[in-house]
């Protein structure tokens, strides 16, 4: 029988392997279909929006039912099922349905696994960030790996890929255990007060200020290297450059977390991609932007156990799932949302250097915005 930390270290990187082929090549797939860069941030807002809808929901079942097992596999399920009929799509309206239903599955596994892992790092004492980076690995393995496979044999082969990893998910999830931190139940009043929590409400849009310009560079980044001459063999290296770093910081961040406040690792995270953002809008060289790529880690991997923590310290342990839940559809869903729109649109009408320097402008918002949120909250942290 394997370990809780095995077990759940062994779904995370299924998992995000999937969530790397969806989120990095889809783009790229819907590209050659003939899609316009307008076109494929519509698709990308549109799954946000299921994101919106299914994250909240998923979370408040995990709550009520006291399972995150459950509902993972639940969502898995459906996972695979849509994202095999999408491949099999070619008209617009039915790329944009699927997608849709592919988002919908797929965006509170994440969710809600994350919360499984900091739910068991907590319980057996271990440090999140060693659990959570398997889910990096995974990303930046698979990332250099299908960047490889693609380049060669073409980006028809990413269903295959997918399918593939859905089976190793499928079998890590039916061995997760589930951790309970407590044994009151849950009624609707306690989800209530949660929205009624100013500190936890603004910093939810402080989220927003933050990550804005990471979740449209997600979206971005590998139509941006392909216009920039590069070819997925480049766009995978990108991908594992970046995660590969992701994997030290978060390995490593027992040594560093508990020395300062959760909020000054988040404003060390929003400064750093204010630079980031604006390196790559300078860069014309795909070949270059490999070098900047590990602020991608940098940034991600100081920025989201730091969130995570936080939301954990200040809310009630019987709506940590939702509360790690609505932290994630903000991160992931509206800013998703937001950034899908208007980068489709700013790189189709003005390029990728001047999307990124947008995403660097957006970065100084988000700066000011945990400095402002740090001060209004001070007495409370």
């Amino acid at each position: 029988m394997l370990k809780p930390t095995a077990t759940i270290k062994g779904f995370l990187y299924s998992f995000h392997s999937i969530g790397l082929l969806i989120t990095s090549f889809l783009p790229i797939l819907f590209f050659e279909k003939g899609l316009t860069e307008t076109q494929i941030g519509l698709v990308l807002s549109l799954g946000t929006i299921a994101a919106l809808i299914s994250q909240p929901l998923s979370g408040y079942l995990s709550d009520i039912w006291k399972t995150n097992k459950r509902v993972i596999l639940i969502l898995l399920a459906g996972l695979i099922t849509s994202s095999f009929f999408l491949f099999q799509m070619h008209s617009y309206f039915l790329i944009l349905s699927f997608y849709f239903l592919v988002v919908f599955f797929m965006s509170p596994i994440g969710a809600l696994s994350d919360s499984l892992s900091q739910k068991t790092a907590d319980k057996l004492s271990v440090s999140f960030g060693s659990i959570r980076s398997w889910g990096s690995v995974g990303f930046a393995v698979t990332a250099l790996l299908a960047g490889q496979w693609f380049a060669k044999f073409g980006i028809g082969q990413l269903q295959w890929m997918i399918l593939f990893f859905s089976a190793f998910a499928i079998l890590f999830g039916l061995f997760l255990k589930d951790v309970k931190v407590s044994e009151r139940k849950v009624s609707n009043k306690d989800f209530l007060n949660l929205f009624k929590d100013r500190r936890f409400v603004a910093f939810l849009f402080v989220i927003v200020a933050v990550t804005l310009a990471h979740r449209t560079n997600d979206s971005y980044i590998s139509l941006h290297l392909k216009h920039l001459g590069a070819d997925e063999s480049i766009v995978g290296w990108a991908w594992f450059i970046g995660v590969m770093t992701e994997v030290l910081v978060l390995a490593l961040s027992y040594k560093w977390f508990r020395r300062y406040h959760e909020l000054t690792f988040i404003a060390l995270a929003a400064w750093l991609y204010i630079i980031r953002f604006f390196l790559i809008g300078l860069i014309r060289d795909p070949n270059i932007i490999l070098l900047v790529q590990p602020l991608h880690g940098l940034c991600f991997g100081i920025f989201f156990p730091a969130a995570l923590q936080y939301v954990t310290k200040i809310v009630k342990p019987e709506v940590q799932s939702t509360a790690h839940v609505l932290l994630i559809t903000v991160f992931f869903g509206v800013c998703g949302i937001i950034g899908g729109l208007m980068g489709g649109h700013v790189m189709e009408s003005y390029g990728g250097s001047a999307l990124y320097f947008l995403l660097s402008g957006c970065s100084v918002v988000g700066f000011i915005s945990v400095l402002t949120f740090s001060y209004a909250f001070a007495s409370r942290n």
